[in-house]
């Protein structure tokens, strides 16, 4: 049997399901060896260093068909500012006048 990167190469008779499977095997030892953080973008850059060039439009859906999520995705938080705090307002130092009485005084200055 033939091996490749250390993976036994078995249905060589077959190029497209070998060819496959093999990038299959390739994306799933390098989502795991990232601790599942690396992203499409990451993936495709490791394969192509690795001399193996696919779109990133095939690889992607290698993933979801393998169902990888990388991590980072599920971060995401939304940030709200409070408003209503207690706190006071720093004081007006420069003496600026934020308030006007003629509509569109300060644009012409």
């Amino acid at each position: 049997m033939p091996f490749i990167f250390g993976l036994e190469i078995k249905a060589i008779d077959k190029p497209v399901k070998w060819s496959t499977k093999f990038l299959k095997q390739r994306i799933k030892s390098i989502f795991k060896a990232s601790n599942s953080v690396y992203g499409l973008a990451r993936i495709q850059k490791k394969l192509e260093s690795e001399q193996l060039f696919y779109s990133r439009s095939y690889i992607a859906y290698l993933m979801q068909r393998m169902r990888f999520k990388n991590v980072l995705n599920c971060k995401l938080r939304v940030c709200t500012t409070d408003s209503n705090h207690s706190n006071l307002a720093t004081e007006n130092k420069l003496n600026r006048k934020f308030f006007n009485d003629i509509l569109g005084e300060k644009m012409g200055v």
